[in-house]
């Protein structure tokens, strides 16, 4: 059984319970990109904080404000 709860706009928390994960580890704490993942018997739970950014942005985002312009292969010239 997987539960993924939304935490806002970019956070969220994923619980896995499932008896293919085992009785071990007892616990382990595992921290990658911002993704915090806690193993427990039979039980796998995932935490994505919202301080995870892509590393290359989209081309068509203006670097002052973030937002993503129109495609300019879009726009008809009269």
């Amino acid at each position: 059984m997987i539960t993924f709860l939304k935490l806002g706009r970019t956070r969220a928390l994923a619980l896995e319970m499932n008896k293919d994960l085992g009785a071990s580890p007892f616990f382990q704490k595992n921290t990658f990109h911002y993704e915090t993942i806690i193993d427990i018997p039979y039980v796998q739970i995932t935490y994505t904080s919202g301080k995870w950014f892509p590393k290359r942005r989209a081309a068509n985002v203006n670097k002052k404000n973030g937002k993503t312009g129109e495609d300019l292969k879009r726009i008809h010239k009269n």
